[in-house]
């Protein structure tokens, strides 16, 4: 049974920002849509956007705003929403990019 704990922010290693960027998500042999609603160097939160559940998985690959692609597994699950841990960590530049071109979009 998959751990749907949600983590306590000490877990965090860095504070997420909130966004709201399209992403796909490649895991166990399908791909579907996502959007990222928070996001730092170590991690992002998402939520399901069609009809596909969200899983536990230990592996999988997000492609977010169509450029970026970063892998990482599930941390968490509570219902539609999901926390993503990276696989190591994405430049701060990157999440700095990411968080202007949402301020571009407001």
């Amino acid at each position: 049974m998959a751990d749907r704990r949600v983590p306590m922010l000490q877990d965090r290693v860095a504070d997420r920002r909130e966004v709201e960027i399209e992403a796909h998500c490649f895991m166990q042999r399908r791909s579907f849509p996502l959007s990222v609603t928070d996001i730092s160097v170590d991690g992002c939160a998402v939520r399901a956007i069609a009809q596909e559940p969200l899983e536990q998985a230990d592996f999988l690959k997000l492609r977010i705003a169509n450029s970026i692609e970063v892998n990482g597994k599930i941390a968490w699950l509570n219902g539609e929403t999901a926390g993503v841990r990276f696989f190591g960590q994405i430049n701060p530049v990157v999440v700095e990019m990411l968080l202007a071109r949402k301020a571009t979009l407001n």
